[in-house]
C-alpha cells in the first residue's frame, strides 16, 4: 500500500511572505530589492550563531569564475575572490546567484535570541544554523526548528536546509532576478501531489522513492502517463529535487500554462549504491532501476510501460548515473538530461553509435560549475564534465539540445542552477 504525505505546499503573498517564526519576509519601501528578511533564532545556551546560506552573487559571464576558475591564470587568483554578499547587489548590475551554501553571518543576540536581517532579490534560498556552545570552538549544524522541511515528518531521508522565498519586485529588481517559475503555483486547484513510497531491492532491503502526481492524475486514465526518473548528487537524497530543487513547482507551472503535457516524476534514491571506496555502483543501480524500481512504479502507478514514455535526468553524482545508463543502458529509455557532468570513460566501445542517436539527448550545467569543464583532464576519454562528455557525443554523431549546444545557465555547482536546467528541459525538450 501506497504511503502517501501531504502535498508539499507553501503559499506565497505577494504582499507578506511569511513562512514561519523563523524565517519572515516583508515588503520594505527602503530594502533596495523590495523586501527584507528576517532570521529568528532561540537558544538560550548557545554562545555563537552562524546563518549559512545561499546569498552569494558575481558579476554575470566574469571569466574569473568560468567553470570554477578554469580560466584563471594564477593559483592565487581564486574565483571567491570575485563573489559578492547581498551587500554587493544592487539594480542595473547584472549580478547572478553562486553557490547555495557559500554565505556566513554571525547572528545577534538579544537575551536568548539571536537574529540577523538581509535584503535579497527574488529566488528560492536554502539555509542553516551553525550552533556553537565553546564560542566557536565546535559548531553543530542546526535546521530551522521554526520552519523544518515539512518532507522530514514522512521521509526516510529528511532534509537538513530549511528553504524560503522571497518575491520579485519589478520595479526595483531586474528582469532576470525573477525566479517566480519555481515558486508554488498560486492557484491550488492546479498543484500536483508527492507521494512517498518504499520498495522492495535485490537484498531485501527498502528503497524510498518520492513520487509526482500532476494535478488531476486520473489512475484510470485511458492514456497512461509519461514519466521522468530524477536523481539526486552525491551526499544527496530522493528528497533534494523536490524540496531544494521545487522539480514539483516548476512542473505544476509548465503544465497549467500547457507547456508540456502532464507527466509524472519519480524521484530516486541512489545513495545507498554508493561504494566503500566513495564511487558508485552504476550497474547496481541499473539493476535496481530496471527490475526493481520501474517495476515497481508500472504496477502502482497509471504511466507508460516502455521506453517511449520514460525519462532519466540526475544532476553531478547523479548526472553519472544518467550518463552510465545512456551509454550502457539505452533500451531503458527515450530521455535522458545528465546535468552537470558526464562520465566519457564508462562509453564502451562496443556501443553502437546508432543506439545513441535513436535516442533524445540533453546536456546542460552552470556557468561557474565546476561540472562544466575539468581542465586536468585532457583526453577527452578521462573526461567527467558537461563540455567533455559533448566533445564525447560530437565525435560519436550523437545530437544533443536538438542539435543545438549545451545550455550553460548562470551559476555554479548548485541549487541555482540545476532548476533553470529543468524548467528549460521539461519546457522545450522534454516529451517533444
Amino acid at each position: 500500500m501506497l504511503k502517501k504525505s501531504a502535498i508539499l505546499l507553501m503559499v506565497l503573498s505577494l504582499v507578506i511572505a511569511t513562512l514561519s517564526a523563523g524565517v519572515v519576509t516583508v515588503e520594505d519601501p527602503n530594502s533596495p530589492t523590495g523586501f527584507t528578511t528576517t532570521f529568528t533564532y532561540t537558544d538560550a545556551e548557545a554562545t555563537n550563531v552562524r546563518l549559512v546560506g545561499s546569498f552569494n552573487f558575481y558579476k554575470n559571464n566574469d571569466m574569473h569564475v568560468f567553470a570554477r576558475g578554469a580560466a584563471v591564470s594564477s593559483i592565487n587568483d581564486n574565483p571567491d575572490n570575485y563573489t559578492f554578499g547581498p551587500e554587493g547587489w544592487a539594480k542595473g548590475q547584472d549580478m547572478r546567484h553562486i553557490a547555495d551554501e557559500s554565505s556566513s553571518f554571525n547572528m545577534i543576540k538579544d537575551g536568548d535570541t539571536w537574529t540577523y536581517t538581509l535584503q535579497l532579490p527574488c529566488a528560492s534560498y536554502l539555509y542553516t544554523y551553525r550552533v556553537s556552545y565553546d564560542n566557536g570552538a565546535t559548531e553543530v549544524i542546526v535546521t530551522d526548528p521554526e520552519n523544518i522541511p515539512p518532507q522530514n515528518s514522512w521521509s526516510m531521508n529528511p532534509q537538513q536546509r530549511s528553504q524560503f522565498f522571497v518575491p520579485f519586485d519589478a520595479e526595483k529588481q531586474n528582469p532576470w532576478d525573477d525566479w517566480t517559475f519555481l515558486f508554488p503555483i498560486e492557484d491550488e486547484s492546479k498543484k500536483g501531489e508527492i507521494v512517498y513510497v518504499e520498495y522492495e531491492r535485490a537484498d531485501g532491503s527498502m528503497g524510498p522513492a518520492q513520487v509526482y502526481l500532476p494535478a488531476g492524475y486520473d489512475a484510470a486514465r485511458s492514456e497512461a502517463y509519461k514519466t521522468l526518473y530524477l536523481s539526486h548528487g552525491g551526499g544527496g537524497f530522493e528528497g533534494d529535487w523536490f524540496h531544494q530543487g521545487n522539480a514539483n513547482n516548476i512542473a505544476d507551472r509548465l503544465i497549467a500554462e500547457g507547456k508540456v503535457e502532464p507527466f509524472i516524476i519519480v524521484a530516486v534514491e541512489n545513495a545507498s549504491f554508493s561504494s566503500s571506496t566513495g564511487g558508485t555502483g552504476f550497474k547496481a543501480i541499473a539493476t535496481d532501476m530496471e527490475d526493481y524500481l520501474i517495476p515497481y512504479i508500472e504496477e502502482n502507478f497509471n504511466v507508460v510501460k516502455d521506453a517511449s514514455g520514460r525519462a532519466m535526468c540526475g544532476l553531478s553524482r547523479g548526472s553519472q548515473v544518467t550518463s552510465y545508463l545512456f551509454l550502457r543502458e539505452t533500451q531503458l529509455f527515450d530521455y535522458y538530461a545528465p546535468l552537470s557532468g558526464g562520465s566519457c570513460n564508462l562509453y564502451s566501445l562496443d556501443t553502437d553509435p546508432a543506439v545513441l542517436q535513436s535516442v533524445n539527448l540533453y546536456l546542460g550545467a552552470g556557468f561557474s560549475d565546476q561540472a562544466l569543464l575539468r581542465p586536468g583532464e585532457f583526453d577527452i576519454m578521462s573526461q567527467s564534465s558537461t563540455m567533455g562528455f559533448s566533445w564525447l557525443m560530437d565525435d560519436l554523431g550523437v545530437e544533443y539540445n536538438g542539435g543545438g549546444s549545451i545550455n550553460i545557465v548562470p551559476g555554479a555547482h548548485d541549487w541555482f542552477v540545476w532548476p533553470q536546467l529543468i524548467n528549460d528541459y521539461f519546457a522545450n525538450y522534454l516529451w517533444k
